[in-house]
Parts: structure tokens; C-alpha cells; sequence
């Protein structure tokens, strides 16, 4: 599965508001953001630190937004 078809299969969870994120879903947050920016980082992998989660999930977030335009 590609990071765009992970993306669109889960667009509820990165459109509506929410505060708290399962270790499944941030799963699915950092390989979507992995998969979307390979090219211009090295990938990102959850270490727990709350600052890198909320900055994949907003990243997830931003994608999620141009997709749906």
C-alpha cells in the first residue's frame, strides 16, 4: 500500500479534531509521513517524544487537507 492509498484510506483520522492518537495510529501517521517525504529526509521513527509525534501528526494533518481540496 503507498503512502496516498494509506492516506485516503484513513482521511477521517487526519480531518477531524483529535486530541488523543493510539500507538496504531501513530503508526499509521509516521508512515504516511515517511512515505511523503522520503526524498527530502531520512525516515522518522516514534522515539516517544511528544514534540516529534504532534509535528508527524500535523504533517499527516497538512496532507490530509490537500488532499481533500
Amino acid at each position: 500500500m503507498t503512502w496516498q492509498e494509506e492516506l485516503e484510506a484513513n482521511l477521517a483520522m487526519f480531518t477531524e479534531a483529535k486530541k488523543l492518537w493510539s500507538p496504531e495510529e501513530l503508526a499509521i501517521a509516521y508512515r504516511i509521513w515517511n512515505g511523503a517525504h522520503k526524498d527530502q529526509f531520512g525516515p522518522r521513527v516514534d522515539t516517544g517524544c511528544s514534540s516529534c509525534r504532534r509535528s508527524i501528526v500535523q504533517g499527516c494533518i497538512k496532507l490530509a487537507q490537500k488532499y481533500v481540496k
